[in-house]
């Protein structure tokens, strides 16, 4: 980035900085003189408590900055110690950031995981949840800490359901996700306008779709993908100062690494303060070792190259190990940068890099003077530190809003017959292993140890209703394993770490084994021997300890005082998990170490590990069970048998449910899918559906208590349920994602009518993959067979997927939800027209007609009837909701909701900048996006699209409003190192694919020329008016085209495919403004941009 593109580069006036100075020889003095406290090692200077002081401090501190200072500050991650500047008197300053930590939803008390709080659809309760964190964030540390940063109020939205991380992001939608995020991010930092109660970092800027591939691979999206939808839940928090910087994502977004974006710039030019922004963790050293373009083997040739970058796009460095060695880049390549002038860096860059470190330090009240007792004067948080009114999960209040955050994240799904809520005084039969289990997420924070926290939903059931009305069964298929090799029946004994041996000649306890589905081809086995899971982490030493299968000492899922279980990305002592495979002829398999799992050196990538990975269960000569047998070795095996089971089937799922109907009024199944297992950070799931022995576990168990059957959903991700759904013996479903430490307490309230639930869904629950995006023939054939999703596409307008572009009938769909009240809505008051620069106020009313007090989520959609993008416009739109708190019965509560026209925006992809368009708008008011109880239609006097005329170069993908099949690809390092757009080519995957461009001025055209390439012997790019099947204008062939090498940088040689340009005569003489498509005839066809001649 050029000096003064950066909003906060507003130095430019000055004449001569003294930092530059230095560097350059000249002497000169401070401009801003610091009167503070002498050390032993420097002055400590002193902020004025004025906020219009800021910048004048900020700059009297970097003033004292020569090149060594700025750059041990810009390589963060290892600026850990305290530091005297090198110029001037001396500042003796604090140490750097040192990458903040991760509290995504918990510090001391452990709340509920993102998705579930976007479950609430409370943004005040999101703010006490943010204020909580904050409070125990600040009160970690002392006064004397200037870097109490952490990463929360995530603004991730993910459009497709298998992503492993879905759970740490609010909504599929971006305004959901925005006021969220924004609320949590003000609770954390507080309300001052300037002093902030901690740091704060939302992350990952942006488009972080999948784990396919992350620290590889490249994310697509359009440009409208990118404005309408992945940036706007990044850009309130950041223009309204609530967040202070962004981590930036893994992997590239259209072939530029995310940490070197040059949409930085949109989150910065929106800050009202400068923003601190990081690379994710070792996500930067990527751009030297990874990121190839099939010309070059990575993105920059060397650290100093990365250093130019990142000082461009104003990010710091995110390191953790900075050895110097590819990769690892350290202070001193920022300082080569500079010094070397790579891609035109100077010092002044470097300080502008720096500065939202030291302003973030003066904003913690660091340099602020202090009184007699030592505590900065006017910084409004200093009674929250260690040495004020420390806060933790034992202060009241913060369990309170832990719960109530819990209750409100709950979302009743079905309740046929109102047969929820439950009376206390029924008996119930709760069924299923992961009833007694605790399913915690990928960031959760310690569960503390207090009254009614840490439960499983069979815990709190007990508690809040007593235990001599709950019978329990696991519920699980119990099985035996024989030997194909020796014909007996694999034994396991009593004793803890005993190995399993094929050699019993029937079946009795020690030759059972319950077997636990968690979905997504993933399987553990307990012994009812001595009721421990079965082990084996497999080795190519038959003989040695870790090839031993054996018992372990863990007998269960949940977490007990007595224990402290907890099953997480981190825990080491979940149970062992496999993959149990049958064979064609119907045997069995057992293998472990091939399942997908989180790692952040995974000897392969995630989506490839089952075809080479792991150790097959073997019996071995002794007829001891061992992992040993690779599946390299099992295909060339002489004794295939050897790892080979006939499963017998000693009792299905659910098959004591008749038995415990018999004494039980009703059964509650709890069913889902758990992290790290089934997915989480470095690994996507592979399907939708709930696993089949937990499906048939439902089933079998409502066949016995028809109408009396409660399925309880805990997972952190949407699941394919719509047989449960449709059985008519499930009376009713409740889904719960992780609700912290008070989730199961929760739970059981909601079940037995002490709290009704109100929450509602924050994605689209599909009814199967079939609308998933698929990944080619040629992909496919690469990596297992069980993924069989394209996840790099993070662009819903091309996918058709989320809410807003779907037309497919889920499940349940966004904004879904129920509750144990009846709502009718009434009296909607609509303005019949509107300017778009000004809120207006939608009212109507909410009358609760049932018998219970409840809540209520009222949802306000719009949907533009005549937007100029067409079947690409959005198909509705969330622009305002509001939950409305203990209606009670016969209660009518008057609602008015504040509507910002703004969010009606679409991306104006002709004039690049957000459009409210003029028209008629529908406005849509009811329970969810497909309940819709009122409308009304209003006129908007706004915008209209632009219009692309002749003579003008256009970049096809800034102005593309609608395509398919296509990819994003950088143009050329060149370009994106001048940070000023048209970063992207259109760069077609297959025959048929298209983008494109609306309202073009075709009036007296008669030539359209683009500018492409493609290693292709040919390519071929129709032109066609009005739709990609519309009429052919011209046709523009080309032959392949060759790459090229240049010098960019200082020092770099880019070497990347070249760009030609080819014209097409139009044949037919088109009149007027219509839509142009681009449509390819064969893949691996890029187009850079277009003129009408």
């Amino acid at each position: 980035m050029s000096v003064g593109l950066r909003k906060s580069t507003t130095f430019g006036k000055r004449v001569m900085t003294a930092a530059l100075a230095a560097l350059i020889g000249v002497s000169a003095l401070p401009a801003f003189a610091g009167t503070g406290k002498v050390s032993a090692e420097g002055i400590v200077p002193v902020f004025s408590g004025n906020p219009k002081d800021l910048r004048p401090f900020v700059n009297d501190v970097l003033d004292h900055m020569n090149l060594d200072d700025l750059a041990y500050y810009a390589a963060q991650k290892t600026a850990a110690e305290s530091r005297v500047t090198l110029y001037g008197t001396g500042y003796l300053l604090p140490p750097g950031a040192v990458g903040g930590s991760d509290n995504v939803h918990g510090v001391s008390t452990d709340m509920p995981v993102t998705n579930q709080l976007g479950q609430t659809w409370d943004q005040d309760l999101i703010k006490q949840v943010g204020s909580v964190l904050g409070d125990e964030k600040r009160s970690e540390v002392g006064l004397d800490n200037a870097n109490p940063l952490m990463f929360s109020a995530i603004a991730d939205v993910r459009i497709n359901p298998l992503s492993g991380r879905y759970e740490e992001g609010f909504a599929e939608d971006p305004y959901l996700t925005g006021v969220l995020a924004d609320s949590m991010a003000r609770g954390i930092v507080g309300d001052d306008p300037f002093y902030l109660k901690v740091q704060l970092g939302t992350k990952h800027f942006m488009t972080y779709n999948s784990e396919w591939n992350r620290n590889t691979g490249n994310y697509y999206t359009g440009v409208r993908g990118l404005n309408e939808y992945q940036l706007p839940g990044f850009l309130k928090a950041i223009s309204n100062g609530s967040v202070q910087g962004v981590m930036s994502s893994y992997a590239t977004l259209n072939g530029v690494p995310g940490a070197v974006s040059p949409e930085l710039i949109k989150a910065e030019l929106k800050s009202p303060f400068s923003l601190f922004n990081v690379s994710d963790f070792n996500g930067d050293g990527l751009a030297v070792t990874q990121y190839g373009n099939g010309y070059d083997k990575s993105y920059v040739p060397d650290n100093d190259h990365l250093a130019a970058l990142l000082i461009l796009a104003g990010s710091h460095m995110n390191n953790s190990s900075a050895t110097g060695a590819p990769g690892s880049p350290t202070a001193d390549n920022y300082k080569n940068a500079v010094l070397h002038k790579i891609h035109g860096v100077n010092i002044l860059n470097l300080r502008e890099l720096v500065r939202p470190q030291v302003e973030l330090w003066v904003r913690v009240g660091y340099f602020n003077k202090k009184d007699d007792k030592g505590q900065p004067t006017g910084y409004p948080y200093a009674n929250l530190t260690v040495e004020g009114q420390k806060t933790d999960a034992t202060t009241a209040s913060h369990q309170d809003v832990a719960l109530e955050a819990a209750r409100e994240g709950l979302v009743l799904l079905k309740n046929e017959g109102g047969v929820l809520p439950l009376s206390k005084s029924s008996n119930v039969a709760v069924l299923g292993t992961l009833a007694d289990a605790r399913l915690k997420d990928i960031y959760g924070s310690a569960t503390p140890k207090l009254d009614g926290a840490g439960l499983s939903p069979l815990a709190a059931i007990r508690q809040l209703i007593g235990s001599d009305k709950v019978a329990y069964d696991a519920g699980a298929k119990t099985i035996a394993l024989q030997s194909d090799k020796t014909g007996k029946y694999v034994s396991a004994a009593s004793g803890n770490g005993s190995q399993l041996t094929a050699d019993a000649d029937k079946v009795g306890p020690n030759e059972t084994f319950q077997v636990l589905d968690w979905g997504n081809r993933a399987y553990s086995f307990k012994s009812l021997a001595n009721g421990k899971w079965i082990a084996g982490s497999g080795s190519a030493d038959a003989s040695g300890d870790k090839a031993k299968v054996s018992n372990t000492a863990i007998d269960r899922l949940s977490e007990s005082w007595g224990g402290g279980f907890e099953l997480n990305m981190f825990a080491t002592n979940f149970p062992p998990y496999f993959s149990y495979e049958t064979t064609a002829d119907g045997r069995k398999r057992i293998r472990t170490g091939a399942l997908p799992a989180w790692s952040f050196s995974s000897p392969v990538p995630f989506q490839k590990s089952m075809l080479t990975q792991g150790y097959y269960f073997s019996v071995n000569d002794g007829n001891a069970l061992v992992a040993s047998t690779t599946p390299a070795q099992l295909k060339q095996s002489a004794d295939p048998k050897a790892s080979s089971f006939s499963e017998v089937v000693l009792q299905e799922p659910g098959a004591k449910a008749s038995e415990l109907a018999k004494s039980n009024d009703y059964a509650i199944v709890v069913v889902g899918a758990g992290p790290k297992i089934v997915a989480g950070e470095g690994v996507d799931r592979s399907d939708l559906s709930l696993a089949a022995d937990q499906a048939k576990l439902v089933h079998n168990t409502a066949a016995q208590f028809p109408g009396k059957t409660i399925v309880v959903i805990n997972s952190d991700y949407p699941l394919a349920v719509q047989d449960i759904q449709d059985d008519k013996n499930v009376a009713s479903i409740m889904y719960s994602s992780y609700g912290g430490q008070y989730g199961n307490k929760a739970l059981a309230e909601a079940l037995f009518g002490d709290y009704a639930p109100a929450g509602r869904l924050t994605g689209t629950w599909l009814k199967d993959m079939s609308s998933l995006p698929k990944l080619s023939a040629s992909e496919q054939a690469e990596v297992d067979p069980g993924y069989t999703v394209d996840m790099s596409i993070a662009d819903p307008i091309q996918t058709g997927l989320t809410y807003l572009y779907s037309d497919v009938k889920p499940t349940y769909a966004f904004g879904y939800g129920l509750t144990y009240a009846n709502f009718e809505y009434g009296n909607l008051n609509v303005p019949k027209s509107i300017p778009s620069n000004k809120p207006f106020d939608v009212k109507f009313t909410v009358t609760n007609t049932g018998k219970t007090t409840s809540d209520e989520v009222a949802q306000l959609y719009v949907h533009a009837r005549n937007s100029a993008y067409g079947e690409y416009a959005p198909k509705q739109k969330l622009v305002a909701f509001k939950r409305i708190k203990n209606v009670k019965p016969g209660q009518t509560v008057n609602v008015t909701l504040t509507v910002q026209p703004s969010d009606f925006a679409v991306w104006d992809v002709n004039k690049q900048k957000n459009a409210v368009e003029s028209g008629a708008y529908d406005l849509l008011v009811g329970r969810s996006s497909d309940n819709v109880l009122l409308k009304s239609v209003m006129d908007v006097k706004g915008d209209t699209i632009g219009t692309l005329g002749k003579n003008t170069e256009a970049n096809v993908w800034e102005h593309t409003f609608a395509s398919n099949g296509v990819i994003g690809t950088e143009v050329s390092k060149a370009r994106t190192a001048i940070y000023k757009g048209q970063y992207y080519a259109v760069t077609s995957t297959g025959e048929g694919d298209f983008v494109g461009i609306p309202k073009v001025d075709l009036n007296g055209v008669k030539q359209i020329a683009l500018r492409v390439a493609t290693p292709n012997a040919a390519g071929s790019v129709e032109v066609h008016a009005g739709s990609p099947s519309g009429t052919l204008l011209g046709t523009a062939a080309f032959g392949q085209t060759s790459p090229v090498s240049y010098g960019i940088g200082g020092g770099q040689t880019a070497n990347e495919l070249g760009y030609t340009e080819v014209t097409a005569d139009l044949a037919a003489k088109p009149k007027g403004v219509q839509n142009l498509f681009l449509v390819f005839r064969e893949g691996n066809v890029r187009v850079d941009s277009i003129k009408l001649k």
